[in-house]
């Protein structure tokens, strides 16, 4: 039985609130790298929806800073209290169709259906427009190059690293010179 989702609540609760951190520290990171304005993101359905306040006519550097955190805090607090109240609503309905708790042979924890669309425009922003930039791809692809560079040097010449804790490890895998030879 292959389940794209984990079976117990506490599984699905935890995918979510990664889903949700990481989403959202990826809006925070693009906002403080410049990659996205503020007033780009603030055009999007969701920040809306959590944002109260009108938006400022003109803002200084200072007063995007302070306002870029206190919409992601928002954000959180909305994602987050979406997911409780519709988390608590699909439980109660698996409850009275199954007559049982455990296992979830469905996905319980997740986004209402009047957010869930709204997040998954935020999600789209923040990957056309913060991780699929450029420059961001090639750092990316820059940095796995580098430690696969690194893990096949060590491999070659594991002696090179002997203070190091991993030696004891690879040096399981890497041949060795053999010491009885003269």
């Amino acid at each position: 039985m292959d389940i794209a989702h984990s079976r117990s609540i506490e599984g699905q609760i935890v995918a979510i609130c990664d889903e949700i951190a990481q989403r959202t520290h990826d809006l925070e990171d693009g906002l403080r790298a410049g990659f996205v304005d503020v007033s780009d993101v603030s055009k999007l359905s969701i920040v809306d929806l959590a944002e109260s306040r009108p938006h400022a006519e003109e803002s200084s550097e200072a007063l995007d800073f302070l306002y870029s955190n206190r919409m992601i805090k928002k954000l959180v607090n909305l994602l987050i209290s979406d997911v409780i109240e519709a988390s608590l609503e699909n439980i109660q309905i698996f409850h009275n169709q199954k007559r049982r708790f455990f296992p979830f042979d469905v996905l319980v924890v997740n986004f209402s259906a009047a957010i869930d669309p709204l997040q998954a425009e935020l999600d789209r922003f923040i990957t056309r427009r913060i991780i699929r930039r450029g420059g961001i791809e090639w750092s990316d692809q820059m940095g796995i190059d580098v430690v696969r560079k690194l893990f096949l040097a060590y491999l070659r010449h594991p002696n090179e690293m002997r203070s190091f804790p991993t030696h004891q490890f690879f040096s399981r895998y890497s041949p060795q010179p053999d010491s009885h030879e003269n």
